[in-house]
């Protein structure tokens, strides 16, 4: 037994104050004449030593009462488990796995909702003046304060399944910071997953806990899953077939049929294709489909029959894209266009691209930059604006050789690449056919031999760089004629010599177009489909929408919980980015809204990580416990019905005496109103 509130044991002090009354006692005494005083000794000796035992009565019976009274304002609780002393019983830790695969099936009933019945029985078992600090894999949701009996079942039965995992480090840094180096007795409610609780020497084990964890299993493990997808061409187009690829996963042990269903915009667009899975087998599969329509496509892909499995949540992946009507190419000039004619004659007969010319001695506008592929033709001043302005672009960088201040005003361009061109090499020289990225020219070479007849150029430029840039064509002196960078989310081909006829027959060669087009298939936007929660990284839109309040991100589905909210908006570098800040909680397609009209659709999947269904038996993480040093921290249960939480729970439950010390003290008080009453009566 120990008291809840020891703070209040210096007002035993009080009872100095009946010893006071007792030991002066300066009562006087009446002097009372008589003839004969022989007969009035025998009662004088008696009176004595009945005031003597009165007085004694009385003060043990007042120093009894302020001592009950005192206790009973320190709450005296009683643990009956010898082996939690010292253990804050008025405080009990709780740990409730969330996670999806807590949503496997047993006897018709999901893992998860036994779990929180079982912790609603736990939290009932203690009496309403215990306080719960829980903890579940919904990092925003947990309390670093303790919750009364009332809060915590109200917040154990708004409890949902999540797409935030935690493991054993995590939620032991958690609890230890929600108790606040108070010893507590822990209840954890799991199924052990392994990818979440496998045990490591480095865990920390400081917590001052001992965690009783209760198990929890089925015994049929089954799940196919949809793990990713993608598109290996950059640009999406309508009225050419168009091919996706998914990756699928057989998580068990049988040879399963998968009919996968992919469907964009409901009903723009309904395909299916049935495949089978060997026991444990990922297969790559791809599925072909034709669209007519411009805009925004909004798909989803799913397994159509979710009866294989446990876990239903990876059963389906959602994204997005936009299709592209035209590529855009502005080429600028100076007032010397050298090299107009070469991109022009190129570039309009591409099908698809829409090619625009630009003087910049012109001046120019935002509206006027906002292509994909910007071709700078060796311009002998590049107004800071220009570089400024210029995001999310690939730009072909063309320098002009002749002039020092237009290379001087180069490098002030290329200073944000960490670039610097130096001086001109004025001798010939032809370009490697040894040094030509075949990755870079996949497919347009059959092969590369000996003595090619490659471009020349009768002057070029040499180049530095404190990064390693990507070479992609070099001369024969294996110095750079064209490198690759990024800066500010730009891509930059930067080329080390003219085009101008009098320097390079390049314009004219065969070279010229496969080179340009690849440059162009480079520059096509490889748009992000869809991304993953709990992280969802920063959304870039147009720079020219930067304002809080009236940015709004709204969700497809009227049912999800998050149905609106206003993101935190930010300007880094000239490009404009939302943070969500945690405030997406559900898979599905999110529309960001401004003015109430839509600018841009992004699409959001839970991460696969609940997807492997491997657990731990009681005797494996038992196991792997005591190789790790750490089988001191947990007692392990295998029951998880109801009868088991509340023998684990009855062995911390504690037993309140301040009530008894209160009846304790009426009873003294009782007793010294008799005795009073007694000794008057017998006088």
């Amino acid at each position: 037994m120990h008291l809840q509130y020891p703070q209040f044991l210096w007002t035993l002090s009080l009872i100095i104050i009946p010893v006071i009354l007792h030991l002066f006692n300066l009562q006087r005494h009446k002097t009372i004449y008589f003839s004969d005083l022989s007969l009035l000794k025998s009662i004088e000796i008696e009176s004595r030593k009945k005031s003597k035992l009165k007085n004694l009565l009385l003060l043990l019976t007042r120093i009894f009462m302020i001592a009950c009274i005192v206790i009973a304002f320190c709450q005296p609780i009683f643990n009956t488990n010898p082996n939690s002393t010292n253990t804050n019983s008025s405080e009990i830790g709780i740990y409730l796995d969330n996670s999806f695969s807590m949503s496997r099936s047993e006897n018709n009933q999901s893992l998860f909702n036994k779990a929180k019945n079982d912790v609603l029985d736990l939290i009932n078992l203690y009496n309403q003046e215990t306080n719960f600090l829980i903890t579940t894999n919904k990092k925003s949701l947990n309390k670093s304060y303790s919750l009364n009996q009332e809060q915590a079942i109200d917040f154990i039965q708004r409890a949902n399944l999540c797409g935030e995992n935690l493991n054993l480090d995590q939620i032991f840094t958690i609890q230890k910071e929600q108790f606040k180096n108070k010893k507590i007795q822990n209840y954890w409610f799991t199924d052990l997953q392994k990818n979440s609780f496998t045990p490591t020497s480095s865990l920390d084990s400081s917590i001052n806990t001992h965690v009783n964890l209760i198990y929890y299993e089925n015994n049929s493990i089954s799940n196919v899953s949809i793990d990713s997808i993608w598109f290996k061409e950059n640009e999406r187009k309508i009225l050419v077939e168009d091919e996706i690829y998914v990756k699928v996963k057989n998580w068990s042990n049988s040879i399963v049929d998968v009919q996968l269903k992919l469907v964009i915009n409901e009903n723009e667009l309904v395909t299916q294709k049935l495949i089978k899975l060997n026991h444990f087998e990922e297969k790559e599969i791809s599925i072909k489909y034709l669209l007519k329509k411009e805009g925004v496509k909004k798909g989803v892909i799913y397994i159509n029959d979710a009866n294989l499995n446990d876990v239903v949540y990876d059963d389906k992946l959602i994204f997005n894209y936009s299709t592209i009507d035209r590529f855009k190419v502005l080429y600028i000039y100076d007032d010397s266009s050298y090299n107009k004619n070469a991109f022009s004659s190129l570039f309009r007969t591409v099908k698809e691209v829409e090619f625009k010319f630009l003087n910049i001695n012109d001046g120019f506008s935002l509206s006027d930059l906002d292509c994909n592929l910007i071709i700078l033709d060796e311009l002998k001043q590049i107004p800071d604006n220009l570089s400024q302005n210029l995001r999310n672009q690939t730009i072909i960088f063309i320098p002009s050789v002749t002039s020092k201040s237009s290379i001087k005003n180069s490098n002030q361009f290329l200073s944000n690449y960490n670039i610097t061109l130096k001086k001109s090499k004025t001798n010939k020289s032809r370009l490697n056919e040894n040094y030509i990225d075949k990755d870079f020219f996949k497919n347009v070479f059959k092969r590369i031999e000996d003595n090619m007849d490659l471009p020349y150029f009768n002057s070029s430029l040499e180049l530095s760089s404190d990064y390693k840039l990507k070479s992609i064509l070099k001369y024969e002196d294996n110095q750079d004629f064209l490198v690759r960078a990024t800066y500010n989310s730009n891509s930059l081909f930067l080329f080390t010599s003219s085009f101008q006829e009098k320097n390079s027959n390049i314009s004219k060669h065969a070279l010229f177009v496969p080179l340009m087009l690849k440059i162009k298939d480079y520059a096509s936007i490889n748009q992000q489909i869809y991304c993953e929660l709990p992280s969802i990284k920063p959304i870039s839109i147009s720079s020219e929408i930067n304002q809080s309040g009236q940015l709004l991100i709204t969700s497809d589905e009227s049912d999800k919980t998050t149905n609106s909210f206003y993101p935190t908006v930010k300007s880094k570098n000239g490009t404009t980015f939302l943070y969500t800040e945690n405030q997406i909680e559900n898979d599905g397609h999110y529309n960001i809204l401004f003015r109430d009209s839509i600018i841009k659709t992004f699409s959001v999947n839970y991460n696969r990580n609940e997807s492997n269904l491997d657990f731990f038996s009681i005797k494996d993480f038992e196991t792997s416990l005591k190789n790790n040093e750490l089988n001191q921290l947990f007692s392990l249960n295998e029951q998880f019905n109801k009868t088991q939480i509340k023998n684990i729970a009855s062995l911390q439950a504690r037993k309140d005496y301040w009530i008894y010390f209160v009846v304790l003290a009426l009873i003294f008080i009782i007793l010294e109103i008799i005795i009073i009453k007694y000794y008057e009566k017998s006088n």
